[in-house]
């Protein structure tokens, strides 16, 4: 079985269907009767249809309820189940639970391993990664702690003979998604009473009352801990009607709302669910803070492990209750995890966006960098976190020197402290073009004209903030939030960068660099390739920069022309792209010398942009109008220019000038730019195959690097495993080539794609070893490589590893 086998992903999901499935909350289902196993079967089969794009044989789910998960080439030895059963009465859900967190899971001392596949070396990998994608890794680490010892959350996938031995960057980590579910879950606990109730269309399709469901959960975990302790219900801090406990409990275990108007009984449970035991009243600010003041806090780290531990073992009358509960917790754990059914990079923007509304009861920079620096299985030297502008002066000002303290305390790490850096970035769109295009393309050059000012503000106020506010970096859907719309705000804050590091020798300032989004959301590789090419042209990508993802750098794209005989596309980005490709070969740009355009494509190519603009502008414009045109929306003064005059030019200026400005003022010249037209590539697939060779030629010169998410890519890319994404190919293990460019491995978000840094090291190992069967020795040399790759191109500042000394905080 390889990687890219659904067996794994099938079977994953399988175990994980009896917590997920709404008929089985609904139902209240504890055991795994015939009646049960074939309520829960249709809804397996539409989701495994959706996961496999294939229907799924009914024994694959059925053998994991009726047998248990015996994965095939896993241990064939059976543990010994945790409660002994007669062997006809049905599986319970806790028992198929511990089983199988037993098969997988062995400890050792306070570390939780994956037990050794004798038969398949490195599979359990590979089966886990599967498997954390479908139920909350704690829930199964808890599962496979043995009675009397204390769960805990630390899993060690990188054994001694795997791990890099040499330093190593944590180059691309989105702040905002850093935080495992646990940690959620527990900040959810203590400040439930400051949840805003989503908007309808944003909850769970399965779960569209999950906020209320969250109030119970919470009731029913203070309850149930309680009853542990000795006492069915807590002492009530405050006056509260017993019966309102007891109807709370009770629409949980029957998995229905007797009504749903009580907003006072909502927000009194929701107060009386998160009131502490000990601690301070506010955000935490570590994370044993949090635990400590967690409303079940038992005085040890991570008591929710404690809790899952004794509610799998449950009897009877606690056991559907605690199973309600459960479902509630896995129903969150998806609702923020990215959906492996639905790729694509709007179904993240979605996805991380539901984060914040939980993210918010966390201290942000506390905890969120003390995660992004805990990997005790690596020698992490450098942590770079990407951070969206704060709105005013002060926000930004708080946000770097706040984070000092935090940072302080990973400092003890032999034989060099950590330095650290921050990446603003700027979020190219919040809503579709189409939508409105004139409105949309005013409000995000605007919103960006802000951001950029703020951060302007504050450098040109304390210029030694350059030590630890090191890149800037442009993230979102790139179709949507298109680079010429930020580019005068980029290049200022860079041109800035430099003028106040020349003007402060003193300071021995480094100037900000670049370490942008690109080439990750493409309708076709020429627009992928566009991304990256429009960087270079446009100056915003220099030496030693970095580009994240960049995905259309390493398409197949001859099999991409030969699959795709026709696709569809805005008029205005076909224009753009297609003008990219001409302008290129024709200057030609550095990276275009050696491509060869024939007269045939190239004539076809300028009728077919001819005639897109003749549609988008209702006049005729020729060639040259429309090459100034790409000129002109490239330079960094243009736009700025067109807002001082409210997007109106005179009749006077420059044709060019005139036809951007109709695409933010006239809102039919934006319909026309945003009507969708079908493509018909026809023979430019060995042009795009030459431009993209080009371009990895000339940023291999360049020393740019690519800053590689190997989750990310897999799950948002639709692939059925982590290596069969083209971006390996950008950094080979078994050849040598002058087109290869420097990679790093990432994190990218831990939320919606449940993993850390050691545990992407460790997946890559798997599946080049596993699946595409390259030597071990031979992997692990690479990933060395990688580890130094990463430190050679990181971007941080020594002294930040000196806790900011030197660098006053600004009185903003």
């Amino acid at each position: 079985m390889t990687l890219s086998d659904p067996t794994h992903r099938l079977l994953g999901e399988a175990l994980a269907w009896p917590l997920v499935d709404r008929v089985a909350f609904d139902q209240g289902m504890v055991a795994l009767t015939e009646d049960a196993i074939n309520a829960l079967l249709p809804g397996y089969r539409t989701r495994a249809h959706a996961l496999a794009h294939h229907p799924a044989p009914d024994h694959d789910a059925r053998h994991v309820w009726q047998q248990g998960s015996d994965y095939p080439g896993q241990l064939r030895e059976r543990s010994q189940a945790p409660h002994s059963r007669n062997a006809d009465s049905p599986r319970t859900i806790p028992d198929l639970l511990q089983e199988t967190a037993r098969r997988l899971i062995r400890r050792d001392g306070d570390i939780n391993r994956l037990r050794d596949d004798p038969e398949a070396p490195g599979q359990d990998l590979l089966r886990w990664r599967e498997l954390s994608l479908s139920l909350p890794p704690g829930l199964l680490l808890a599962a496979a702690t043995p009675a009397g010892t204390r769960p805990s959350l630390r899993l060690q996938l990188l054994t001694r003979d795997l791990r890099p031995d040499t330093p190593i960057a944590l180059l691309h980590l989105h702040l905002g998604a850093s935080y495992p579910l646990e940690v959620l879950w527990s900040g959810l606990a203590k400040r439930l009473d400051e949840v805003k109730a989503p908007k309808r269309e944003e909850e769970p399709r399965d779960w569209p009352d999950l906020q209320r469901w969250l109030v119970r959960a919470m009731v029913a975990r203070r309850c149930l801990a309680a009853r542990w302790q000795g006492s069915w219900l807590p002492d009530l801090e405050h006056p509260l009607p017993r019966q309102w406990v007891h109807r709370a409990l009770r629409e949980l275990r029957l998995g229905r709302l007797e009504d749903t108007g009580a907003t006072d009984m909502e927000a009194v449970l929701a107060g009386w669910a998160v009131l502490q035991r000990s601690g301070k009243p506010g955000k935490a600010e570590t994370l044993a803070e949090l635990w400590r003041t967690d409303p079940i806090a038992d005085g040890d780290d991570w008591p929710e492990g404690r809790f899952l531990q004794r509610g799998l073992r449950a009897q009877e009358g606690e056991l559907r209750l605690f199973l309600q509960y459960l479902r509630v917790k896995v129903a969150l754990f998806r609702h923020l995890l990215h959906d492996r059914a639905q790729p694509g990079l709007d179904t993240f923007v979605r996805t991380y966006a539901r984060i914040g509304t939980y993210a918010s009861l966390l201290d942000e920079t506390a905890i969120g960098l003390d995660l992004a620096c805990t990997e005790p299985d690596l020698d992490l030297r450098s942590v770079e976190v990407r951070k969206g502008p704060p709105k005013t002066e002060g926000d930004l000002v708080r946000l770097v020197t706040r984070s000092s303290p935090t940072l302080a305390r990973h400092w003890w790490r032999p034989p060099r402290p950590l330095s650290w850096g921050w990446s603003i970035h700027f979020i190219r769109a919040k809503g579709k073009v189409t939508d409105d295009p004139t409105g949309t393309l005013q409000e995000r050059f605007a919103e960006f004209r802000s951001q950029a000012g703020t951060l302007e503000r504050v450098l040109r106020y304390s210029p030694q903030l350059l030590t630890v506010i090191r890149s800037l970096d442009l993230a979102g859907e790139e179709q949507e939030g298109p680079l010429w719309l930020a580019l005068p705000w980029l290049r200022r804050l860079l041109a800035l960068s430099q003028e106040l590091v020349h003007r402060s020798p003193h300071l021995s300032l480094h100037p900000l660099q670049m370490s942008l989004h690109l080439g990750e959301d493409y309708v076709s590789p020429l627009t992928g390739l566009r991304a990256v090419g429009e960087a270079l042209d446009w100056r915003l990508l220099h030496a030693r920069d970095r580009m994240g993802h960049a995905l259309a750098l390493a398409e197949d794209t001859k099999a991409w022309y030969k699959t795709h005989r026709t696709y569809r596309q805005p008029a205005w980005r076909r224009l753009q792209d297609v003008l990219w490709a001409l302008d290129a070969v024709r200057c030609p740009a550095p990276y275009a010398r050696e491509v060869a355009l024939g007269g045939e494509l190239r004539a076809q190519l300028e009728r077919e942009v001819l005639a897109l603009a003749e549609e988008i502008w209702g006049v005729p414009v020729s060639i040259r109008c429309l090459r100034e045109l790409r000129a002109t929306l490239g330079h960094p003064s243009t736009l700025p220019d067109l807002a001082l005059r409210d997007y109106e030019p005179t009749a006077s200026a420059p044709l060019p000038v005139r036809l951007i400005a109709a695409l933010f003022s006239r809102e039919e010249t934006g319909r026309q730019a945003c009507r969708v037209v079908e493509i018909v590539p026809r023979a430019e697939g060995e042009l795009v195959a030459q431009l993209q060779l080009g371009l990895r030629r000339h940023l291999a010169r360049m020393r740019v690097a690519v800053e590689l998410n190997p989750s990310s890519n897999a799950v948002i890319g639709g692939y059925s495993g982590i290596l069969d994404q083209g971006p390996f190919s950008l950094r080979s293990y078994t050849e040598d080539r002058d087109d290869l460019l420097p990679i790093t491995l990432n994190t990218d978000d831990p939320t919606p794609f449940v993993t850390d840094l050691s545990h992407e090291l460790a997946y890559t190992w798997a599946g080049l070893v596993v699946q595409q069967g390259h030597p071990a020795r031979d992997v692990e040399a690479w990933l060395r490589e990688r580890a130094r790759d990463s430190m050679r191109f990181r971007f941080t500042d020594a002294r930040t590893a000196d806790g900011m000394r030197g660098v006053p905080v600004p009185g903003v």
